[in-house]
């Protein structure tokens, strides 16, 4: 036998030993391995997505749950990262187990320590942990800038990975790697006027008491209005809580002199008023500030000052509006006048609205209350609309919102006492002047000591809408020209004030003239004539048409009939009288 032959067998052999032992090594280790990579752990993860507020700067979001779904163990040195879609409010506040709980058999939360930046929260794995089937971290208490998304955000997200340690042994998976932790509720509360019809104020004769208006702020979800129990209780382990949210009511464009009181408040619960007895259907009265209101839907107990409720025989037991800033009786200087409102003893299951009924008019000399007697506030030579605005309230605490406009609407109309007057007509054309006289009778006391006029005094605002008086034939009214305007200097109670139309601006014209007198009791008297007083040789006087108001809101209105015959305006039509 050739012994290359022999030997060239004999190594085959020797190779395919080799081999084999190589191979038969391999299948050990795979064997040994083979459980190695069945030993990381996969997450289920969850959340119960909460509502939140669009206008929260520091909204509290909902917990994100991390469900081991086998047996496995995350080494030390690992991490998993939550990532929200937003800024998380106060990221310093998290270290140690800050927001985190554990259910892992016996193993305690220490075993892991937390971390956030930006919008980011970390867990660091610090010792070995092994999961069983169901055990789980839960991570809570985040709070975000849910504002900063965006009015058009409507959810807010939490995405989520894993860093092993030994990722080929032990990798750290997620069923799905994005859960939805909150909806978005932008505006979260409603702000409307609840009176009707709107208070009309004329600034000649403010009634004693003023006049009544309501402001509403509903939610529109059970936690928009929250107390700070409320806030404490979703977040109160980590931040340290001052206030819950906070409602602010803006009245704007109140003239100056006139002073707003707050008043009492009234609640509604899912759209039904408090009862005051059990089974009965009369609503609680309006309610003092600081005072609570209870519902008595099961028991005998009568409220508002009488026998007070001992048990909660319905929700929420004692709900109380508080006035948190601001004095209750304000007097405008011509700025904004504000009130800032907190509840206790809400319901964060039920959607709530309270009403506030407020008083506009006259303070006392003190400035502390509504004066209950008559009087007036100087001309402001304008109408102006008093409105009010409801708004969660800015703040600079853990509980914080965007500057933001819930509703509201106009509260009162308030104007000038005027008198409407009408000059049909007026000439300074052809040889003609027009004289005008206007005389303030408001003070007619000495002739009315027992039935006079308030004492007013103000302007009248003179306006003139010229034609061409001479290109007017019998079949042409002429050609009309630009309405003017000049206003008169103040006209004091018991005078009087003239001027000639050749010496006004509205000299060369000839037309009809308005004038609208910021007192009652106007009248007057124009007198044409051709030439001066004494040289003239055609003379003609008129007495100016008192043009009633309809109301300040309406302004002047057209007489509906009575037959072509001129007569004195009961309601608020216009009566062409002298």
């Amino acid at each position: 036998m050739n012994s290359s032959k022999i030997q060239g067998g004999a190594e085959m052999k020797a190779k395919n030993a080799r081999l084999l032992i190589s191979f038969m090594a391999l299948a050990v280790f795979a064997i040994a391995a083979a459980p190695a990579f069945g030993q990381g752990v996969a997450f289920q993860a969850s959340s119960l997505p909460v509502q939140v507020r669009g206008e929260g700067l520091t909204e509290t979001i909902g917990a994100v749950v991390l469900q081991a779904t086998g047996s496995g163990t995350v080494p030390s040195g690992s991490s998993i990262t939550i990532v929200y879609s937003g800024a998380i409010a106060s990221p310093s506040s998290f270290t140690a187990q800050a927001g985190l709980s554990c259910s892992i058999g016996a193993t305690p939360c220490t075993n892991f320590t937390v971390s956030a930046t930006g919008s980011q929260y970390t867990v660091q794995v610090n010792t070995s942990t092994a999961f069983a089937p169901g055990n789980y971290i839960e991570v809570s208490q985040i709070r975000m800038n849910i504002n900063a998304l965006g009015s058009g955000t409507t959810t807010v997200t939490a995405t989520l990975s894993g860093t092993s340690a030994t990722p080929v042994t032990n990798p750290i998976t997620f069923t799905q790697s994005q859960v939805v932790v909150a909806s978005i509720v932008n505006p979260s509360v409603k702000g409307s006027i609840a009176t009707s019809p709107t208070p009309v104020l004329q600034t000649c004769s403010i009634a004693g008491g003023g006049y009544t208006f309501s402001v509403k702020a509903g939610e529109n979800y059970p936690a928009a209005v929250t107390s700070s129990t409320d806030e404490t209780n979703f977040t109160g382990a980590i931040y340290t809580i001052s206030n819950g949210s906070l409602v602010n009511v803006s009245i704007a464009n109140v003239p100056s002199g006139l002073a707003v009181a707050v008043g009492g408040y009234t609640v509604t619960f899912n759209g039904s008023s408090l009862v005051t007895t059990s089974g009965g259907s009369t609503p609680i009265a309006p309610q003092a500030l600081g005072s609570p209101l209870y519902n008595a839907t099961t028991t005998g107990a009568i409220f508002n000052g009488s026998t007070a409720v001992t048990t909660a025989a319905s929700w929420p037991g004692s709900y109380t509006l508080s006035l948190a800033s601001g004095s209750a009786v304000q007097t405008s200087s011509g700025g904004t006048l504000s009130w800032t409102f907190s509840v206790t003893g809400d319901s964060t299951s039920a959607v709530e609205a309270f009403t506030v009924g407020f008083t506009i008019g006259l303070p006392t000399s003190s400035g502390a209350a509504i004066s209950g007697t008559t009087g007036s506030l100087a001309s402001i030579g304008t109408v102006v609309t008093a409105t009010a605005t409801v708004s969660l309230s800015p703040s600079s605490g853990v509980v914080s919102f965007a500057t933001n406009n819930e509703g509201g609407g106009t509260v009162a109309t308030i104007g000038d006492c005027v008198t409407n007057l009408l000059f049909p007509f007026s000439t300074n054309q052809a040889g003609f002047d027009t004289t005008v006289m206007i005389s303030n009778t408001s003070a007619d006391k000495t002739a009315f000591p027992t039935g006079g006029a308030a004492a007013q005094s103000g302007t009248c605002t003179m306006t003139f809408y010229p034609t061409d008086l001479t290109t007017q034939t019998s079949s042409s009214s002429g050609t009309a020209g630009t309405p003017s305007q000049f206003t008169t200097p103040t006209i004091p109670a018991g005078g009087a004030y003239s001027f000639a139309q050749s010496t006004s601006s509205f000299k060369g014209q000839s037309g009809y003239m308005f004038a609208v007198c910021r007192f009652l009791d106007a009248h007057a008297f124009s007198f044409v004539v051709n030439g001066t007083p004494s040289t003239g040789t055609i003379s003609q006087g008129l007495l100016a048409l008192v043009i009633p108001n309809g109301s300040i809101s309406t302004g002047r209105l057209a007489n509906p009939g009575n037959g072509g015959v001129a007569f004195v305006a009961t309601g608020s039509w216009e009566g062409l009288v002298h």
